[in-house]
């Protein structure tokens, strides 16, 4: 099993993301808005569902692949369809 996590910052939507693979699928997705890098390791680095369950669908859906920007752009419907 090939556990793969990553923190990458997203400047343009200012915001830090969480990113679990295992095996090469995402399983793990969670965001943090702002800067602040210890914040979002204190507080953020664990799976909400909800996040990925939208990941998921719009991924499916639409035949998305697991790119930086697609999962932004997921975590930004995410946010507005939650508003």
């Amino acid at each position: 099993m090939n556990v793969n996590i990553q923190h990458v910052r997203i400047e343009s939507s200012d915001r830090w993301i969480y990113i679990k693979e295992i095996d090469g699928e995402i399983v793990g997705l969670n965001f943090c808005q702002g800067d602040d890098y210890k914040y979002f390791k204190q507080g953020y680095l664990m799976n909400d569902n909800d996040i990925l369950n939208t990941y998921n669908t719009l991924k499916n859906n639409f035949k998305l692949d697991d790119t930086i920007k697609n999962i932004n752009s997921a975590i930004w419907s995410h946010v507005e369809l939650n508003l």
